[in-house]
């Protein structure tokens, strides 16, 4: 825990370069298109929230996957870790089959745009799982920041979703397969050319079929994925794992 919450997250510099090299890319081209535009104008909603008066800079894990998928966080979103035990324990779900990484390992709450992880069923997973406590630990991390940028994630038109939108992803299921398709889909863009991969495989060996139907998505350009949460900003597409199915794999 200690490890955890002393971690560096001063990379506010370096992003900022990052966006505005990217900005100068674009305006060098001969003919930028509408979604070059529509970059620029994301690009420095981003630099804004960076260097404004009151600075928006995400945690670690929501800001790889922000940069990841180019939906910068509307909202300042907390992350912490627990020593209480979770609402679902690993140990006891393990000896009854497949454990999800929600409400068990952690968590991500809409309504106070916050993050918690648990770090005894943490500790007790990586042992069972043979990995590092840290990876593991990292792993969920990304993987709750990815439902935070899902809900949070603001488009060129500074749109993101509801609270009462993400609750009725897949009709209001109780484990809904589209966010957890999207939250693993990023976790793997964020971690299959890093010393991470190795974990994540073992842990989403571990997961309930909800988890694992992200496999289907794999080679679904990120633009394609991105495409579908902007069209949810703009109440284009229903929020069910069947649309997205439809609209990126056309089945």
């Amino acid at each position: 825990i200690e490890q955890f919450r002393n971690r560096r997250r001063q990379v506010r510099d370096e992003l900022g370069i990052e966006l505005a090299n990217e900005i100068r890319e674009l305006r060098q081209k001969s003919e930028p298109s509408v979604e070059d535009y529509e970059r620029i104008i994301e690009c420095l909603h981003q630099i804004e929230a960076l260097y404004g008066p009151n600075p928006l800079i995400p945690p670690e894990p929501v800001l790889k996957v922000s940069v990841l998928i180019r939906l910068w966080p509307s909202q300042p979103v907390s992350l912490d870790i627990t020593e209480k035990r979770a609402p679902i324990s690993w140990r006891t779900t393990q000896h009854e089959g497949k454990t999800p990484i929600d409400d068990c390992l952690g968590r991500y709450i809409p309504t106070a745009a916050s993050i918690l992880l648990y770090a005894p069923e943490i500790i007790d997973a990586s042992e069972d799982l043979g990995i590092s406590p840290n990876d593991l630990a990292d792993l969920v991390e990304l993987h709750e920041a990815a439902h935070a940028v899902v809900h949070l994630g603001s488009d060129a038109d500074l749109r993101t979703l509801s609270v009462e939108t993400l609750s009725s992803f897949d009709d209001g299921r109780s484990v809904s397969p589209l966010h957890e398709t999207l939250a693993q889909l990023l976790v793997w863009h964020c971690i299959r050319d890093t010393h991470l991969s190795a974990s994540f495989d073992l842990l989403n060996a571990s997961q309930p079929p909800e988890y694992t139907t992200w496999i289907d998505f794999r080679d679904v350009p990120l633009e394609q994925v991105r495409g579908f949460l902007v069209a949810l900003r703009k109440n284009q597409v229903v929020p069910t794992i069947e649309a997205f199915r439809r609209l990126t794999l056309g089945v």
